[in-house]
Order: C-alpha cells, then sequence, then structure tokens
C-alpha cells in the first residue's frame, strides 16, 4: 500500500502508510501527532476520503458552490 493522504480544511493532513507503519497528522504541513493505535481518527480519515469520492463522482463544481450558497442561507 502506498502513502495516502487526507487534508482537512487546508490545517490539517492525515498521512497513512501502512508498509512503513506510518499514521500521523501534519498541521500547516509540519507533523503535529503520531496517530498509531487511534481508531476513531482512522475512521474518519477512510470516512471523509469516501465522501470526497461521492462527491467528485456525483456533483459537477458547479452544483457544489450552489449547494453551499444553499446551505449559508438556511437557519
Amino acid at each position: 500500500m502506498q502513502e495516502e493522504r487526507v487534508t482537512v480544511n487546508e490545517k490539517y493532513e492525515i498521512v497513512i502508510d501502512w508498509s512503513k507503519n506510518i499514521f500521523k497528522a501534519l498541521r500547516y504541513g509540519e507533523e503535529w501527532r503520531n496517530l498509531v493505535g487511534d481508531n476513531l481518527i482512522l475512521a474518519m480519515a477512510y470516512r471523509i476520503q469516501e465522501l470526497e469520492q461521492v462527491v467528485k463522482d456525483k456533483i459537477s463544481p458547479s452544483s457544489l458552490s450552489s449547494l453551499s450558497d444553499e446551505s449559508r442561507r438556511q437557519p
């Protein structure tokens, strides 16, 4: 398995590479936390990847921007 990265809000990045026993978080590109053994973070990282793929596959960029505009208008 090669290295996988999940970016969250351009501030954090989760790096996963099981072949090298790497599971860590970067904050603004700098090493922040070792996440080995933190299954909650792992589950969330995989869920983020799944949801990003769903959005990429089903929603065009123009649809996505109009969706965000609608969500901002709701109370």
